[in-house]
């Protein structure tokens, strides 16, 4: 037999954060760096709105990568009850996971009328499971694995507990969705967290915002 099992030590175990207010998780840099290496080379030319901005890292590392991004937040402009903010190639964001179903209807709908030609949200591995979600998802054109569990509490020392995916829409995309996977951006850490990622997309990023976003 063996003895208890300790939350400390198993991911498992351990409570999920409470999830209130503006759900701020600032996206940790190896999730972007996937996005840029992977994804964004892919997506149309043309303006970028990331309307779930937070820190803005997020939005510096796609405009340090020379991409246009129109970045808001809620305090300035609600994505689920106003307008784009202009012609959109694409809509990309972390969305809050306390309102992640809304993120995604709204998004889409975005893209049906045309005020997008792309969408891509970070989703959770295991928000793919939920059959609410299934219309949605089948719609897909991507689902991009990120086979790894990220690190969003700095100085935490416990093993983090979930991993990610990046996912793509398209508009007038009616084809089967794509499921793939992305190598974990090769990283050193130290002092401030600096990243020094394998791929020249995310480590030109990474060269230009400088900061603890580990």
């Amino acid at each position: 037999m063996t003895g208890a099992r300790d939350y400390r030590a198993d991911a498992a175990l351990r409570p999920q954060p409470a999830r209130v207010g503006r759900d701020f998780w600032p996206t940790p840099f190896c999730l972007i760096g996937a996005l840029i290496d992977d994804i964004l080379p892919r997506l149309p030319a043309g303006c970028i709105w990331e309307p779930a901005a937070g820190d803005g890292r997020l939005a510096e590392a796609l405009r340090c990568v020379g991409r246009t991004v129109v970045a808001s937040d809620i305090e300035t402009y609600d994505f689920l009850t106003e307008a784009p903010p202009g012609d959109l190639a694409s809509i990309v964001t972390n969305p809050p996971f306390n309102k992640l179903d809304s993120f995604i209807s709204r998004a889409i709908a975005h893209l049906d009328a045309g005020m997008a030609q792309s969408v891509v949200l970070l989703l959770r591995a295991d928000h793919l499971t939920a059959q609410r979600r299934r219309g949605a998802l089948e719609r897909a054109a991507e689902v991009r694995m990120c086979p790894w569990r990220p690190r969003w509490i700095p100085n935490t020392t416990t093993s983090p507990r979930w991993s990610f995916c990046w996912v793509t829409w398209l508009r007038d995309y009616h084809g089967a969705t794509v499921l793939v996977w992305s190598s974990r951006p090769i990283c050193s850490v130290s002092g401030a967290h600096s990243m020094k990622p394998a791929h020249r997309g995310s480590a030109v990023a990474n060269d230009c915002l400088r900061g603890p976003h580990a």
